[in-house]
This record gives structure tokens, C-alpha cells and sequence, in this order.
């Protein structure tokens, strides 16, 4: 499962796609595959092939709705705590309970280190927004040896743990 902080601000393109086709579950995987080029997406997809993990991934977000317009920064601290609790804890629920946490963003990353105790998370800075950072994770465009190793020795622990790939920051 990999977990952003917000959407972000929808494109034009987005919402004239859900506004004609409708919003559902197959329009929603639809869309998925147009986006999965975008460098979030593409990005991201490149740490979850590093370290080996396959199958189904199910993208989401704390909060899943855009900031109000002219809003800059984060949602406020409500409403995340409001999206969290009414849909992404209900995914986190439903989610098979051997599956890899992967934590967006710092703020994403800590959320669920508490929210997910049981599963392993692993925290990458965000691929876009914080690009300086995710680019200081690689190495000639793939994931730094020493990165990998501390990730690749959470996945494989018997101990679910939660690891922070970026820089160092204050409880990391």
C-alpha cells in the first residue's frame, strides 16, 4: 500500500474524465493507468520495484480531498484527521495484514508508523514535492545500497518496524 499525504489541487483533465465517465470503481482504475507516467507515480513505483515488492498496490492518501482554493501548504490538521479516521483507516483495515506500509512524504510517513503498528512501514521523501530529498536516496538513479539494506532488513525482520529512507529528521 503506498500512502501520500493529499491529492493535491485536481487537474482540469481529471475532472472533466470523472464528470463525463462517471465516478467508479473501473473509471477510477482507468484513470489510474493514464497517471501511473507522472513522476509521483513513476517515482514512487521505482522504490517499490527496488526492493522487490510485487503484486497489487493500492495508491491512497490520508486525507483525500484537495486543499480549498488559494489554500497553500497542508490540509488543515482536522481535516486529515477526519479522512484518515473515516476512509484510509477503513483500506489500512481491509488490507492484507503482511502487506508493506509505504509512507509518502514525511508527514504521511509518521501518520502511519502510528497508525499501523502491526505492519511494516516504509517512509520515502515525497517523490515530487521534496524531490531534492528522494533524489539524495539515490544512486545513479537507483536506491543507495545502504538504503536498500536498512529497508531490506525491516521487510525481512520478524519485528513489524517502521524505516525512514530520506534524511535524517527528528524521530526518525
Amino acid at each position: 500500500m503506498a500512502v501520500g499525504l493529499n491529492p493535491g489541487t485536481s487537474k482540469p483533465a481529471e475532472r472533466e474524465f470523472y464528470l463525463k465517465s462517471g465516478i467508479t470503481y473501473e473509471r477510477v482504475k482507468e484513470y489510474r493507468v493514464r497517471i501511473s507516467e507522472r513522476p509521483y507515480f513513476a517515482r514512487t513505483r521505482t522504490v517499490i520495484d527496488e526492493l522487490g515488492l510485487t503484486g497489487p498496490i493500492i495508491w491512497s492518501n490520508l486525507a483525500k480531498c484537495e486543499n480549498e482554493r488559494d489554500r497553500d501548504g497542508l490540509p488543515p490538521l482536522q481535516t486529515l484527521r477526519h479522512c484518515t479516521r473515516r476512509f484510509l483507516a477503513r483500506e489500512l483495515e481491509e488490507s492484507p495484514s503482511d502487506w508493506v506500509v509505504l509512507g509518502i512524504g514525511w508527514e504521511a510517513y509518521r501518520a502511519l508508523a502510528y497508525l499501523e503498528p502491526e505492519c511494516t512501514v516504509i517512509g520515502i521523501p515525497h517523490p515530487t514535492g521534496g524531490y531534492r530529498d528522494f533524489r539524495k536516496m539515490l544512486n545513479a538513479g537507483s536506491l543507495r545500497s545502504e538504503l536498500r539494506n536498512r529497508a531490506l532488513a525491516a521487510l525481512n525482520s520478524h519485528e513489524p518496524s517502521a524505516v525512514w529512507l530520506g534524511a535524517q529528521k527528528s524521530g526518525a
